[in-house]
Formats: C-alpha cells, structure tokens, sequence
C-alpha cells in the first residue's frame, strides 16, 4: 500500500496526501479531513527515515541502496553527460542509480518525487523543470523523509539544499562577446520560456551590447513558450521566425543568433540550410551546449559549453555526505560549474554592420 492507494481512496491527488502527511501548512480543512479519514479506513502507515535535517546510516536500512536522477528531458548532450558522471560518482560510494524525465512537465515532476519517496531511494539529484517555477513542497517533502537532496542547474526558491549551478549570467555574455568579437553588431535570440534562465541570458546579452554602445532589439528575440517540442511545432516554430527574421530590411536583419539548447540549434542550423540561407555567411549560429558534441550537426556549431560529467559526479559525492550524516540535508552550498568554448564553423566574422 502506497500514497496513491490512499489518494484513490480519499478522492484527492497523491501530492495533497503527502501534503497532509508532512503537515504541510497549506492544506484545506476538507482534504486532511478526507485524507485523515481514508488513512484510518485503509490502516495505511507512512515509512519514514527521520523527520530531521540529519540522518545516519542504520536509519536507511530498509531504503533502497540507489541514487535518483530527474532531468527535464534527456534528448540533449548536457545530460547523457550528466548521467555518465552521476553514474561514476554514486558507484564511489557503492550506490547504484536510476534516472528519471519530468517531461519538463511540474506535475509530472511532482509526481515522480512521490513515487521515489514511496520507493525510499537514498537521495536525489534534480533539474528542476523551465515550464514553471518548481513549488517549493515538492523538495521539502523529500528532505522531510530523510532523502537527501541536490538541486542542479538552478535553485528553488524557499529551499536550503545544495545547489550546482549553471552561471547563466556568464554564458549570455560569453555567447554576446564572441559575437561582438566577430563584428556581429545586430544579433537576436531564441528561448524555451520567458523567465529563469532564459530571462538571464537575454539580461545579459542585452548589457554586455548595451555596454559596447549597441543594442538588442525585442523584435529579433523569440520565445517559444514550452520545451520540450514536437517535431512538428520545433519545425513550424523555427521556420515561421527565420522567415519573419530574415525578412526584415537588411540593415535592421540579425547577423547572428544564440540559441541556449544544442538540439534547438541544431534544428535551426537544418531549418537555414532549407530555407536557401548560408551559414554562417548570411546567419551565424551560437548555441550553449555540453563539451562533448554528440552528434555531427553539433560538432559543426559554435557554442558556449559546459562539461556536465564532474557536475554529476560532484552531485553524487554530496549526496553521499548526506546520507552518511556527514551534511546537513539542509546544507546551503552553491557552487558553479567552468564554462568552455567551442569554436565550431557557424560564426563568421564580418567587418561591417
């Protein structure tokens, strides 16, 4: 018998009754009284660690000897990477793991989070999604069961967890350096989403033009709202904004575009060549992406890169301190990952505007 048995039985989601389970503040009278009800009725008995911050090892004996991974997709190079490193890291500490896609989906993440906790893994290393901001409960409940915690990638906010962040900041000005570098004065951008790090890449390519005398118009910058794509919507979406950019007259047309995902890239490198487009002599091309390019596309674009696999392997070691009790679950550590960069043939360099 697990949470969903409950949730079934209570006629609510399996997330209100780990809410009611960990006395989460926020829960209406109605649901932790059905909830409490069914919980009675079922004679169902939560398995738990610790409901403090630390833990030793003779607490986890009937826990799965197994670290979890969940990324918000796994198409990309970023996180084949992450994997392989994650993997190496948990078997120093004779740990085993499984890895988990959220879809980029908020409630599908949530979802899994339920399904390891009911699993009683060892501890988890998340990507929290980009769709949405990540609803602080759905860490807390992990860490309220004794399952260690590390955040990648970016923070939740309301959370003390260790967190590997990606500077985001630093990526966007490296990509608008290199560009300006190459003589690329009107340039554009395509994201996933308005917020987050999407939000900080534009930022910062926006200063660092800004700050050079020179500007990023809004009308070159696209966003197209959810990722991950269908090929179909990946195929019109990128078609329709090359179109609309390539358009416009020739001293107001982006030279070059950074594009933060190696398979979106990609994709829009494919989508030029279709249109009849040169790149990089009529379109320069600079994406963000992991240091080992996979693929013969990527291998061809420049990039700003990371090397996902000692983040991986970094998240696994804490990971480890946590469940040995040699970290608080609740630890607030940041600590950022090396950029590099890849020169790729996909960025030209002009000598007028």
């Amino acid at each position: 018998m697990n949470v969903r048995d409950v949730a079934k039985a209570a006629g609510v989601s399996p997330m209100t009754v780990s809410r009611v389970l960990n006395n989460h503040p926020h829960v209406s009278p109605e649901a932790l009284q059905v909830v409490r009800t069914a919980v009675d009725k079922l004679g169902y008995r939560p398995r738990r660690r610790s409901s403090g911050t630390r833990h030793s090892p003779t607490q986890n004996k009937k826990a799965l000897d197994v670290f979890a991974l969940i990324t918000p997709e796994v198409r990309g190079g970023l996180y084949a990477s992450l994997q392989e490193g994650f993997e190496a890291g948990a078997s120093t500490g004779h740990k085993q793991i499984i890895t988990c896609s959220s879809n980029n989906d908020v409630d599908r993440q949530g979802s899994l989070i339920l399904q390891l906790i009911d699993k009683q893994v060892a501890g988890v290393a998340i990507v929290p999604v980009t769709s949405a901001p990540t609803p602080p409960q759905q860490i807390r409940i992990l860490q309220n069961a004794g399952i260690p915690v590390v955040l990648l990638h970016r923070d939740v906010e309301g959370i003390s967890a260790p967190c590997i962040d990606l500077p985001y900041q630093k990526i966007g000005e490296t990509a608008a350096q290199a560009m300006m570098e190459h003589g690329h004065t009107r340039v554009g951008a395509i994201f996933s989403t308005r917020h987050g790090a999407s939000q900080a890449y534009c930022d910062a390519i926006a200063d660092t033009y800004r700050d050079a005398g020179l500007s990023l118009s809004e009308s070159n910058v696209a966003y197209t709202e959810r990722w991950p794509l269908t090929v179909e919507d990946e195929e019109r979406i990128i078609g329709d904004w090359l179109s609309s950019m390539m358009s416009l007259p020739h001293d107001q047309r982006p030279t070059a575009i950074f594009v933060p995902q190696d398979p979106f890239a990609e994709s829009i490198f494919l989508q030029a060549l279709e249109q009849g487009l040169n790149v990089p002599d009529d379109l320069s091309i600079v994406s963000f992406g992991g240091s080992w390019r996979g693929s013969a596309v990527a291998r061809r674009i420049a990039a700003v890169t990371v090397d996902e696999s000692p983040l991986g392997q970094q998240s696994a070691k804490l990971l480890n301190q946590m469940s040995n009790g040699e970290m608080s679950l609740t630890h607030d550590v940041h600590l950022q990952t090396e950029l590099g960069w890849y020169e790729g043939q996909t960025l030209a360099t002009i000598t007028t505007g």
